[in-house]
């Protein structure tokens, strides 16, 4: 597999969305995290991918961006009218002269994003598929987790394509009710996208169930487009919805550092 990808590498750019206004939690980026802006954290992280061969933070916020260049990264001033993150990373990728033959849009408010995950994705796109998206699924461990509807659900089809996401539980049975022999699977929002499909996906309308669900990656599947997913068993560390979770992530770097 790894000579496979060798021989078939193809220029990759990773672009970190990082929106200063969110309604949750203001200067979200910025935010301190043992000692460091969460932002400079998430950059660090991708860094550490071996298949990406550049980084750029896009932001709509000039503080965000002497941030990260004050650790030697590079960020770019967006659009401050993006509706989504997706929007923002397309335009990234024009601003850098579209270059590249995928491009990944990785949430500056990941701090503890694992680097093998983001190569995890990206080499769906390495292989031959007429799939646009590379991205990951991860089994959800209990019913509660399978009832949350922060938690996206996903299914897949044989050959690992996604068939639907939604923020009920599905699979769905007649009962309603949760099943224990079931694999539930939950979306981890990280996408690796062709880079000449990112660009119109990213001026294609919204679609009826993307509105209804409010998850954008169903505008791709409702106009026809095939989205690959991995399935991973590390527990994918929860990114930073609020102030509260920073208290998460600090505890478990402190740990990370003792053992």
């Amino acid at each position: 597999m790894a000579n496979n990808i060798q021989t078939q590498k193809k220029s990759v750019l990773a672009v970190l969305p990082a929106r200063y206004d969110s309604s949750r939690f203001p200067g979200k980026p910025l935010a301190l995290i043992a000692g460091k802006p969460m932002i400079q954290h998430t950059y660090e992280q991708v860094k550490k991918s071996k298949l990406v061969d550049q980084v750029v933070v896009a932001t709509d916020d000039q503080r965000i961006i002497d941030a990260v260049e004050a650790v030697g990264g590079r960020a770019i001033m967006t659009s401050r009218d993006h509706i989504c993150g997706t929007d923002r990373v397309a335009e990234t990728a024009r601003i850098l002269g579209n270059n590249f033959d995928i491009v990944v849009n990785v949430q500056g408010d990941e701090p503890l994003v694992d680097p093998n995950q983001i190569d995890a994705a990206i080499s769906l796109l390495f292989e031959k598929t007429d799939a646009v998206v590379g991205t990951l699924v991860t089994p959800l461990p209990n019913e509660s987790e399978v009832m949350n509807r922060n938690r996206v659900k996903t299914v897949l089809d044989v050959n690992g394509h996604i068939l639907y996401f939604s923020r009920s539980m599905i699979p769905h049975n007649k009962s309603g009710k949760y099943n224990p022999k079931v694999n539930y699977y939950r979306h981890i929002g990280l996408f690796a996208f062709k880079a000449d499909f990112l660009q119109s996906f990213a001026v294609q309308q919204p679609t009826p169930l993307q509105l209804e669900e409010d998850i954008e990656l169903i505008k791709a599947l409702e106009y026809g487009y095939k989205i690959k997913a991995t399935i991973v068993y590390d527990d994918p560390h929860p990114g930073v919805d609020a102030p509260e979770d920073i208290i998460y992530i600090e505890n478990f770097l402190k740990q990370k550092k003792q053992e």
